[in-house]
Parts: C-alpha cells; sequence; structure tokens
C-alpha cells in the first residue's frame, strides 16, 4: 500500500514537471514570435 502511494505521488509530480515544462516552452515560443513581430515592425 505504501509503495502505490509513492508510486502515485512520484507519477503525479513528473506530470506537473512536464506540464510546467509545456508551458514554458510555450511562452517562450510565443514571446520568440512577438519579439520577431516587434523587430518586424521597428525595422523600415
Amino acid at each position: 500500500m505504501v509503495a502505490l502511494e509513492i508510486n502515485a505521488s512520484f507519477v503525479i509530480r513528473d506530470a506537473s514537471c512536464q506540464t510546467r515544462h509545456g508551458d514554458w516552452v510555450m511562452r517562450m515560443r510565443l514571446r520568440g514570435e512577438i519579439t520577431r513581430k516587434t523587430d518586424e515592425s521597428v525595422r523600415p
């Protein structure tokens, strides 16, 4: 029983880490697109 609980906590933590990493990747990608658009609009 204890082993199952530990395993479940590992799975939950792993899923939350993957979700956080996915959010970070999306945020960085979005920021890169915004920066690219800003650079294009600033350049003549």
